[in-house]
């Protein structure tokens, strides 16, 4: 089928499947929508301004988005923002939530106009059904702050799900350098041609790209993940609030430090849509490559017919029409950012209705760069590249010129002299219509006397790409996958989190399975010189996977399961970081305590605080979790190994499977934010081997001001003596 017929998809479509993402919105996004709104139903617009916000509008699309199913999340993130309220209260509003959560998934929820938007539609529902406890929902809260809230929320998944999508092209660009390795393409300037690379090579080149594409969305992302929720209007609110427990609760680095600037300023949806703008210019690069290349001038590749169309009148046409389209796509990319560049360059302080139309070009934005990088991943797995015609095409052009040139400048002539000697050798092939390698050294040293038997070795397209030896050049190209796979060695690790997203568990053992072997393959090629196709990997790893199960099925006992009980050392170059939760006697107080070492076992950070909430232990546990994770990314180490002594918890994030337990949000939660580390591990360790962790937890109990009385050194010191805190 055509393949932009089906591209305006939901957004959030799962690549496979994927129980985890939501269809359009991030599940807590709507949650804090649901969870901030006004108890009145009555009207709090005129009816003119409300004739004007009826119109087809970008609020309107965005609305539409919100009303897309949500999960437990909204129970989740009730109990953490309304802690506030009377248990009675709390209970009742979660029950509502959850039956409105039931309608919204079985399409039964009423949506009505008159209710103005998705806020006062979900908050006059919750009136309908817990009554007097809803109405107290809108205390210290603004629908500016809340949509605001939403907002960030939303774009901080979509930034997820298009980083995913760039690595699935990655990966298309590497398998089909895979497939053609060695072939010789003329490399092009000014769209002539200029000198001999390897295609692998120009491949990689995007690949690089998109890499520093991927990159820029994730700075992005750390910029963006700070929680406006508490800004109220504009002035904040002078009822008591813990803006920390919201912030830390949905996922947020910190709370934004001014609430003007928290309402207001719609820089971070600037700077995404920045991003998607260049990452869109790079696929709009490769469609426009790919189109001349599929045209009967250049006929170096040949789609699939189930990535081309044909003509309604000329039966001979096989268009390369999906690339054309990301081509196309680009500018209504970069057209959303200018629209919203436009849109905020007049805007005063603080809040403005005009930030109504905000939502259009970022939802737009979205949506059409996930299809670009789909169909540009899709077309890359169903192209043959024509290598007779491409050879055919070589001779042409006088591709190694540039060789002969620095052969001349080894034997010692000035480049500008050897480029004029060179220019001359040209001059004499396209008289005789033959090429440079044709000539003979006799011709040759008719032009220069500098030339010598050894020339040869510098002629020709082959020769030429042997002499490439700088680093980054195309002659480097040659050792390809193996350069790049081991360049990209931690990837698997780095994926796993968003791999686990959409594969079953079964599927997941395969996973780690052919990553195993694709390494194994690379050491096989570097260490001792045997080429194994990674491409056999497939079969390979299945044939283990089936022997494997075959042994642990007829195994009377299974395979005991090894256990830690001490704290031991990481590996050079990553960070351990042991972390614990513990309740206190009072039953109203939770306290977690991380402390980060490296691999001399060295404290290098470490964390203690008190939660004045009562929660259950093993949410202590993943608070304590989610605080190390924020300590790691805050100093910035790529590779990282989380451990405790909870082990209900460890194997929940080591689960690739969703987690429907009430912890489950924040699991995601903690998984999403893992996946941006180059290297991660959860361990299980016994509470011996988690003491430090343990006592700073303990310690916690201990007032706010106290706690800064220790010093690193001081929790290293504890360390070495194996101690308690006292």
């Amino acid at each position: 089928m055509p393949f932009f017929s089906s591209l305006p998809r939901p957004f959030f479509t799962p690549i496979t499947r994927s129980p985890n993402l939501p269809v359009v919105v991030h599940r807590r996004s709507f949650s804090v929508a649901a969870l901030q709104m006004s108890s009145k139903e009555a009207k709090l617009w005129g009816d003119a301004l409300r004739r004007v916000s009826r119109m087809p509008s970008r609020n309107s699309r965005s609305q539409s988005h919100l009303t897309k199913p949500f999960t437990s999340m909204t129970s989740w993130a009730a109990v953490h923002m309304l802690l506030c309220l009377l248990v009675s209260d709390r209970d009742s509003i979660l029950k509502g939530l959850d039956e409105i959560e039931r309608l919204i998934e079985r399409g039964e929820f009423a949506w009505r106009t008159d209710r103005e938007d998705v806020h006062m539609n979900i908050e006059a529902a919750l009136t309908d059904l817990v009554g007097e406890p809803a109405k107290k929902l809108h205390t210290a809260r603004s629908r500016n702050d809340q949509v605001c809230t939403d907002f960030r929320l939303w774009c901080r998944d979509a930034i997820d799900a298009i980083v995913l999508r760039i690595k699935h092209l990655q990966v298309s660009l590497v398998k089909l350098a895979l497939k053609n390795e060695g072939l010789i393409v003329p490399g092009y300037t000014h769209l002539q041609r200029a000198q001999p690379v390897l295609l692998q090579h120009l491949l990689l080149a995007y690949v690089e790209q998109l890499e520093r594409d991927a990159s820029r969305l994730l700075d992005c992302r750390v910029r963006m993940n700070f929680c406006p929720l508490g800004a109220c209007a504009l002035a904040g609110t002078g009822l008591p609030i813990d803006r920390f427990m919201t912030s830390e609760a949905l996922g947020f680095s910190a709370p934004m430090r001014n609430s003007i600037d928290a309402v207001s300023d719609r820089d971070f949806v600037l700077e995404f849509l920045s991003a998607n703008s260049i990452t869109a210019i790079h696929l709009s690069r490769l469609g426009e490559e790919w189109v001349l290349w599929a045209s009967e001038e250049f006929g170096f590749l040949t789609p699939n017919d189930s990535v081309s169309t044909g003509s309604s009148i000329m039966p001979q046409k096989k268009n390369p029409d999906p690339m054309e389209l990301v081509r196309g796509k680009s500018a209504r990319v970069i057209g959303d950012l200018v629209s919203l560049l436009v849109l905020c360059k007049g805007l005063p302080h603080a809040y403005n209705r005009d930030l109504q139309e905000d939502k259009e070009p970022v939802f737009d934005s979205v949506k059409t760069i996930m299809g670009m990088l789909e169909v540009s991943a899709e077309f890359a797995d169903n192209i043959t590249f024509n290598q007779e015609r491409i050879r055919n095409a070589l001779p042409a052009g006088h591709l190694d010129a540039t060789t002969l040139a620095d052969y001349l400048v080894k034997k010692g002539i000035a480049f500008r002299t050897s480029h004029d000697i060179v220019g001359r050798s040209v001059a004499f092939c396209v008289s005789r219509k033959c090429q440079l390698q044709d000539l003979s050294l006799a011709e040759l040293r008719s032009i220069s006397t500098v030339f010598d038997e050894d020339v040869y070795e510098f002629l020709g397209v082959e020769n030429a790409i042997k002499k490439f030896s700088s680093y980054g050049s195309t002659g480097k190209s040659d050792d390809l996958p193996w350069a790049i796979i081991s360049h990209w060695k931690d990837d698997p690790l780095c994926w796993l989190h968003h791999v686990g997203q959409i594969l079953q568990p079964e599927e997941f053992d395969f996973f780690l399975v052919i990553c195993w072997f694709l390494w194994w393959s690379r050491n096989q090629r570097c260490m001792e010189n045997k080429f194994v196709n990674p491409l056999q990997s497939i079969t390979s790893a299945r044939c283990f996977l089936e022997a494997y199960r075959k042994a642990i099925s007829r195994s009377p006992t299974g395979v005991p399961a090894p256990t830690n009980v001490t704290w031991r050392s990481p590996p050079n170059g990553v960070i351990k970081l042991n972390f614990d939760g513990a309740l206190f006697q009072n039953g109203a107080e939770v306290g977690v305590g991380v402390v980060a070492r490296d691999c001399q076992g060295d404290v290098r950070a470490w964390l203690s605080h008190r939660f004045p909430r009562h929660v259950e232990l093993e949410l202590a546990e993943a608070l304590a979790a989610r605080n190390a994770i924020d300590i790691a990314l805050k100093h910035r180490w790529p590779s990282i190994i989380l451990e405790g002594d909870c082990l209900s918890l460890i194997n929940k994030l080591k689960n690739p499977a969703s987690d429907t337990s009430s912890i489950g949000p924040l699991v995601w939660d903690i998984k999403t934010a893992a996946s941006t580390f180059r290297c991660i591990s959860f361990n299980h360790v016994s509470r011996v081997g988690n003491s430090l962790a343990h006592n700073l937890a303990k310690f916690a109990s201990a007032r706010t001001e106290g706690l800064h009385q220790f010093s690193v050194a001081d929790v290293q010191r504890f360390a070495l003596s194996d101690s308690g805190l006292s």
